[in-house]
């Protein structure tokens, strides 16, 4: 008996011990990698909240407040982010921004999108006391079908001067817009991130999963055995994309033809080929050269997140390109348009 319980008494010390070890392991690499990833943005409530659009699938649901991570994001009246959007001045320049996400600003406050650095550098640029107005039309997970048609609806109302179309590589994997506008249809409005009311079930599950969201660790290995969209990027997919937006800018180049707006083209590279210095990289390269040889004043944001000391920061465990990255594509692009609006 006495020799029992020796045995269990050493075992329970191994077991201590073991558990202890552990735990160290685990603090250790929780901190080496905050040290070296970042810590996870907490997430708040109210999240995005989407309701059908019939021309789009979805859309925001405008006049609202929610939060990216720990910013608040406030919605106009055309369920955009940013100010109201009020006639527009005999002497203003109005720009239209379209994209998805990076345009939209995931993880970023309204005042650090790229739009909105955009507005504040190309003023800057212009230099003739003229008021400038970027409209940032971004909304997570847009394709450019989705965008086009967003200019479709809300252009005339918006009275654009330029319009820019921003180019990112999952926009070759398109949305299915008339069933989502079927199933919104008969849900009614839903939380983006969940796909379903935030309220009960839903509700407390989305809570659990913010407390293992606080672990850099966990999202450090969360991402490693992910699976990126882009990486289903395949030669094939990139082919059928570049058809299917050869149409979507034949219909961009007639909109703006009728409704008297400068079309351009933006491509925003990831920041993984910034990185690695890829110049070359495909489909990027692809699109822009279709986009040139359709007429359209085309722009590779490349350069501008190149200069930037140790590569583009990302939001971190998100991937969205931080302020600082925003900044400096908001500052390449004013140039840019500063020198093809004085031509």
């Amino acid at each position: 008996m006495e020799m029992k319980a020796k045995r269990s008494r050493r075992l329970g010390k191994k077991v201590l011990v073991a558990s202890l070890t552990l735990l160290v392991c685990l603090g250790i690499g929780e901190l080496f990698v905050r040290a070296r990833f970042g810590s996870p943005l907490p997430e708040r409530l109210p999240i995005l909240e989407v309701r059908a659009n019939p021309f789009r699938g979805w859309e925001m649901v405008g006049g609202k407040v929610h939060y990216t991570y720990r910013y608040p994001v406030h919605l106009n009246a055309l369920g955009l982010r940013g100010k109201e959007i009020g006639e527009k001045d005999s002497e203003e320049l109005r720009i239209l921004a379209l994209g998805d996400s990076l345009i939209y600003g995931q993880g970023v406050p309204d005042d650090a999108t790229l739009p909105a650095y955009l507005e504040a550098e190309l003023a800057r640029s212009l230099g003739d006391g003229r008021p400038v107005t970027v409209v940032n039309s971004g909304h997570r997970a847009y394709d450019t079908r989705q965008e086009l048609g967003l200019l479709e609806e809300l252009g005339e109302r918006i009275a654009p001067d330029v319009v820019i179309l921003f180019w990112f590589g999952n926009d070759f994997f398109e949305r299915d817009i008339d069933g989502t506008f079927e199933r919104l249809s008969e849900s009614g409005p839903i939380a983006f991130d969940v796909g379903a009311p935030m309220e009960g079930g839903v509700e407390l599950r989305w809570k659990l999963r913010q407390l293992l969201r606080r672990s850099a660790l966990l999202m450090f290995i969360h991402d490693l055995v992910g699976k990126e969209q882009l990486d289903e990027l395949t030669d094939e997919v990139a082919r059928e994309g570049l058809e299917r937006l050869r149409g979507y800018l034949e219909r961009f180049r007639s909109l703006a033809d009728e409704r008297g707006f400068l079309p351009i083209v933006c491509v925003i590279p990831t920041a993984a080929s910034v990185r690695a210095g890829r110049r070359d990289r495909e489909p990027d390269r692809s699109v822009l050269r279709l986009a040139g040889e359709m007429g359209f004043s085309t722009f590779d944001l490349f350069e501008p997140l190149a200069s930037i000391e140790g590569g583009p920061p990302t939001v971190p465990f998100d991937g969205h390109y931080a302020p600082e990255a925003n900044h400096a594509m908001a500052e390449g692009l004013a140039a840019f348009l500063a020198g093809l609006l004085s031509d």
